[in-house]
């Protein structure tokens, strides 16, 4: 994990100062490197565990684009929706498991699917869900999008081949 140091940053209550934020995303997040960015950033609750900060850092705004940066909340987010079958396609299902085992590639290899979903009819659907903060401001036809990969790695193109 890393903590960030948000410098400048005018915080809820209105007092302007330097904000020490957790920051949930371990990739390289190169898109967030612009000066004068909007961020929004979420007060940890007081009767929660202990933290080094008071604050995680959960949303930059880039080129018109809000990304997140907190990378559990998709998840959390999708998680909420399948719970109340308000997902559309995804309404008669009998089962969801998170963190679903997916056949390997080799010894040493385990990777998971964000949700497995099983219908009354015995069909199952992979669920992949993705925290997308890379965006293309120079590209008209991009603008306005987050997309997903932002870097390559051997672990993500392993996951996709089990998948």
């Amino acid at each position: 994990t890393a903590h960030l140091v948000l410098d400048g940053v005018e915080v809820h209550d209105g007092e302007n100062g330097e904000v020490k934020a957790h920051c949930i995303n371990p990739g390289r997040m190169e898109a967030f490197v612009d000066p004068g960015a909007t961020i929004w950033a979420r007060r940890a609750p007081e009767n929660g565990p202990k933290r080094k900060t008071d604050w995680t850092w959960e949303l930059i705004e880039r080129d018109g684009v809000i990304c997140s940066t907190n990378t559990q909340r998709p998840n959390a987010l999708i998680a909420a929706v399948l719970r109340e079958k308000a997902l559309t396609g995804f309404t008669d299902y009998k089962s969801v498991k998170a963190e679903h085992v997916l056949p390997h590639e080799g010894p040493g290899t385990k990777s998971r699917c964000d949700f497995f979903v099983e219908e009354l009819d015995g069909t199952h659907h992979y669920v992949e869900v993705k925290n997308c903060h890379a965006t293309y401001p120079d590209e008209d036809v991009l603008r306005g999008w987050g997309y997903f990969p932002d870097s390559v790695s051997e672990r993500a193109a392993r996951h996709c081949r089990e998948l």
